[in-house]
């Protein structure tokens, strides 16, 4: 029998954190005679619409410094809040959607544990030996009873870490491609084409976030070499690590000012999807710190388009088995540029899209993804 009451807990609704969040309660809800999400947004249309899906919201209010990940301390008391709130409210059962930023705090608290089922979906494999550590130990004595992770590296790096009787404890779901609203703007896109109109093909996609662990630093100065080719690189994503003021210095600094273009921004779906059906290639330049799985190579993948990203963890794992593209050496700009320029060559020979018979598509649709969710609640009583 189902446990009657289920508590779903992530502070972050930013990008695809609500999407991924709302779409797995709303599958999983009728497992349960009272679903919870706990969680911190300013964002009214959030919690209206997880009410009307019949999905409670409890709201906190969190301090946040802009472009700043809240402190150990202060997740550690923020987790203590939820498990009490859980305790006094009757949740047995609870999930937590991005169990990677409390992994420490879940050892701080073991006996707050005490009497609670807990599972989370891990999102990022730990880099750290000591997190990674706390992890297991959390695992092996089932004070985090089953977790999912994203991809077939992450659950086979789990498993030769347990014991074979935990391995059942590792479940793997493959990050999914999010289909993009029906409802759009034609002017957002036909904005972008317009300015896209005039310049050089290929164009090689960089999209995301600026964070210091994507990388764009590393992919500017690659392309020095490359700037007698004839390419465009479009980097498309809000500014972080990195401003827009970075990039046009970096680009002036490496003499392809003009082969960059640069829409720095929240980036709305329509125009994404827009970005990547457009693009010859699409780039992940990420440093070795970077351990999960990647949205823009899933949004790429879906759309059979040609992936360059780096060879160590997930990322390289997923693009060499699925023949998604080719891999460089992370954080070795010859070597990336080596890689770019043979991208270049077989966008030339062979064109943008991948050959039909890509294996990895269908492994990242949302008929599976919700599916393997419900399957893995269903599992967990």
């Amino acid at each position: 029998m189902p446990m009657k009451n289920i508590l779903l807990y992530d502070l972050s609704n930013d990008g695809h954190h609500f999407i991924y969040n709302s779409t797995v309660m709303n599958k999983i809800k009728s497992q349960y005679n009272k679903a919870c999400y706990y969680t911190a947004t300013d964002n009214k249309d959030i919690i209206n619409e997880l009410r009307d899906k019949q999905i409670e919201v409890h709201n906190i209010h969190v301090t946040r410094k802009a472009n700043q990940y809240l402190s150990v301390g202060y997740r550690t008391i923020l987790l203590i809040r939820m498990l009490l709130f859980a305790r006094i409210n009757g949740f047995k059962k609870i999930h937590l959607f991005h169990l990677d930023s409390n992994i420490i705090s879940l050892l701080c608290l073991l006996p707050f544990l005490l009497g609670l089922q807990v599972t989370g979906t891990l999102h990022w494999f730990p880099t750290r030996k000591w997190k990674k550590r706390i992890l297991l130990f959390l695992l092996r004595f089932s004070m985090v009873n089953k977790i999912v992770v994203h991809g077939d590296y992450t659950q086979h790096e789990f498993n030769e870490l347990l014991r074979p009787e935990h391995e059942q404890k590792i479940v793997n779901i493959h990050f999914p491609n999010f289909p993009i609203p029906q409802v759009s703007s034609k002017d957002n896109t036909k904005e972008v084409e317009e300015k896209l109109a005039g310049l050089t093909r290929p164009f090689f996609l960089c999209f995301g976030g600026l964070r210091s662990d994507k990388g764009i630093d590393l992919l500017l100065e690659s392309l020095a070499p490359l700037r007698g080719k004839s390419f465009t690189l479009i980097v498309a994503g809000s500014e972080g690590y990195f401003t827009g003021n970075d990039i046009k210095q970096l680009a002036k600094q490496y003499g392809i000012e003009d082969k960059v273009f640069l829409d720095l921004r929240f980036i709305p779906d329509d125009v994404m999807d827009y970005y990547f059906n457009a693009c010859d290639a699409v780039i992940l330049p990420y440093r070795t710190l970077f351990s999960g799985q990647s949205g823009p190579l899933t949004e790429g993948a879906a759309r059979n388009k040609y992936i360059l990203g780096p060879r160590h963890g997930e990322i390289g794992h997923t693009i060499q088995t699925y023949h998604l593209g080719n891999t460089f050496e992370a954080e070795n700009v010859e070597d990336l540029t080596d890689k770019l320029q043979q991208t270049l060559g077989t966008i030339h020979n062979e064109g943008s899209t991948l050959p039909s018979n890509n294996t990895y598509a269908p492994l990242i649709s949302m008929e599976r993804f919700i599916h393997s969710y419900d399957q893995f609640f269903a599992s967990n009583g």
